[in-house]
């Protein structure tokens, strides 16, 4: 089962966040809302290889392995197996590129959407 860890424990999500996201330029993906203290943050994803919008009520928590304290932070999937399935016909495609070693799978609650999203980076940038 994964592991789930803050990206950064310094930035806590708003119960309600006000969320809003979309498609940027070059394959990112974009995630604006409020954190704790009510200022506006926007966390930039890029590169990105996969990437999932459920509605927060039909994620069944307990067989994702995620953690009560989770819900309010940005989290780093470890040991992801979403990665590993990805692989496979990734390196048959393309031996040789390293791609699926270097992405990374990251995963939050923005208000009622749960967002999973592979992708080579994710920044935080207050508005």
């Amino acid at each position: 089962m994964s592991k789930f860890r803050p990206l950064t424990k310094a930035i806590i999500i708003h119960e309600t966040p006000m969320e809003e996201f979309r498609r940027g330029k070059r394959g990112s993906f974009y995630v604006e809302l409020d954190d704790a203290d009510e200022r506006r943050l926007r966390i930039t994803f890029s590169h990105v290889i996969s990437l999932e919008i459920t509605l927060a009520d039909c994620v069944d928590w307990y067989q994702k392995g995620v953690p009560v304290w989770a819900e309010r932070y940005v989290l780093v999937v470890e040991d992801s197996e979403r990665i590993a399935r990805m692989a496979l016909p990734y390196k048959e495609r393309n031996p040789g590129d390293d791609l699926m070693e270097r992405v990374k799978h990251y995963a939050m609650r923005a208000g009622d959407h749960w967002i999973e999203v592979v992708a080579l980076g994710c920044a935080l940038e207050y508005l």
